[in-house]
């Protein structure tokens, strides 16, 4: 990460500070994850921010994608990621492990996700995702403690060590949910358009070798 602390402000930048200093006072309040600000649409000028408001907003710039991923510096409890061209961003939110009980909450260009939840209202995704392709987002999912290889429970966010993937489609406003089969644990999957199929693989080396877990045509898809 690249940091930038001499960018002048901007009422975008301004904005995104604004912005991310109400989900820290609802955070130390005991807001929960799926209620108030966390389930709220951003602002306006927050919605339409790309790299260089984030930027200008002293995020932490990652040099290696290009531009595509910023992170909140000071409490480094947010991250925005950019699509190709940045058409759109994603903002997860996963709050300070200290405070934070949930997964993290997400918003894909402005409006707020309806991620998956566990039965207490927290959320079972993770706190990083990526751009698949100009219009699909994906994240791990956790929560997946009835598997039956699921054998660490206390893991980051309470999400434990097997873990699936969700999947948002920006052109149809849709997603998937991606789940590792009975007799397969995913423990770091990745995800990826392969033919103009989803496909997962298992960990980042299964994708190096070309190991894949699961393939869209398989259908173990849930929506």
């Amino acid at each position: 990460m690249t940091i930038y602390p001499d960018e002048p402000p901007t009422p975008t930048s301004d904005a995104i500070r604004a912005w991310y200093a109400t989900l820290l006072g609802a955070m130390s309040r005991g807001v929960r994850p799926d209620q108030g600000v966390f389930v709220a649409p951003l602002p306006p000028l927050v919605a339409s921010a790309r790299a260089t408001d984030f930027r200008s907003a002293h995020w932490a710039m990652d040099a290696a994608t290009d531009a595509g991923e910023a992170e909140e510096q000071d409490h480094w409890c947010a991250r925005a990621f950019f699509s190709q061209c940045q058409t759109h961003c994603a903002l997860l939110f996963a709050g300070d492990l200290a405070e934070w009980d949930g997964g993290a909450v997400l918003w894909i260009d402005g409006a707020p996700m309806a991620v998956p939840r566990a039965s207490d209202g927290s959320s079972r995704i993770d706190d990083a995702g990526e751009w698949l392709d100009p219009h699909r987002f994906a994240v791990p999912l956790g929560g997946l403690h009835a598997h039956p290889r699921a054998t660490v429970k206390l893991t980051s966010h309470g999400l434990g060590d097997v873990r699936g993937l969700w999947v948002y489609d920006t052109a149809t406003h849709t997603a998937r949910t991606v789940l590792p089969p009975d007799d397969q644990a995913w423990h770091h999957p990745v995800a990826a358009m392969v033919g103009g199929q989803l496909t997962v693989y298992a960990t980042p080396q299964d994708r190096q070798d070309g190991r894949v877990a699961w393939r869209e045509d398989a259908r173990r898809v849930t929506g």
